[in-house]
């Protein structure tokens, strides 16, 4: 058995607009929501082990349903292409591949550094406040032969422009649908930094949203690389 996730991504659009809202009906999507989560403790499988399915009661009751109606629901999923039945009865949902996060988006959340507690953040000012009272107590040395520097003008960011170019047909369907959202998300991103009215109602600052923006489009540019 796999790692078990904690946590499924599931795509916006397709919920809201998909074939989910004329194949289900309100219960039933509620009930698939559930089985899909309970399913990613075993890599898409629904099952008490490798060749044993959960009873329908025991399942029922774990998900807090009526046996009935999450049988209903089961039947129903199986008829659309949802779930899939296999052998002794074990259930697994169909195309889980497609609801997980891909390889690479987990070995990126992986690289990310967990954020400090706010304890640790408050010791860090405070030892970096007693640092910076002990330098002032201190007599700056003179340095001699080093000259002056020159204070440069300040630097703006960089401008980044849009991302313009379409999308290569004939990518797998993960790579197209990550290269899209990366664009738009640049692209809304270097919108953003040109409204200084909208960055003001957000709070947000040009450099922090430019800075992001940039590394958006590098990300952008490595996943177009792995593709050719």
């Amino acid at each position: 058995m796999k790692k078990p996730l904690s946590w499924l991504p599931w795509r916006v659009d397709s919920w809201l607009y998909g074939s989910s809202r004329h194949e289900l009906t309100r219960a039933q999507r509620s009930d698939f929501l559930d089985l899909a989560l309970f399913s990613a403790k075993d890599d898409g499988w629904i099952r008490a082990n490798e060749t044993m399915p959960y009873p329908i009661s025991q399942l029922a009751g774990m998900l807090c349903v009526q046996p009935e109606e999450l049988e209903e629901t089961i039947e129903r999923c199986i008829a659309v292409g949802k779930i899939t039945r296999h052998r002794n009865g074990i259930l697994r949902i169909t195309n889980y591949e497609t609801y997980k996060l891909t390889d690479r988006w987990r070995r990126e959340l992986d690289k990310k550094p967990l954020s400090p507690s706010p304890s640790s953040k408050n010791k860090s000012k405070k030892r970096r406040g007693e640092e910076s009272k002990g330098k002032r107590n201190t007599p700056p040395k003179k340095r001699k032969g080093v000259p002056k520097k020159r204070n440069s003008p300040p630097t703006s960011p960089r401008k980044i422009e849009l991302i313009e170019e379409e999308i290569p047909k004939g990518l797998a369907f993960k790579d197209g649908d990550e290269l899209r959202e990366l664009k738009r998300e640049h692209n809304d991103l270097i919108r953003l930094a040109g409204n200084e009215e909208e960055m003001g109602r957000r709070g947000r600052n040009r450099a922090d949203v430019l800075a992001k923006a940039a590394r958006v489009r590098e990300r952008f540019e490595q996943v177009k690389a792995d593709t050719k």
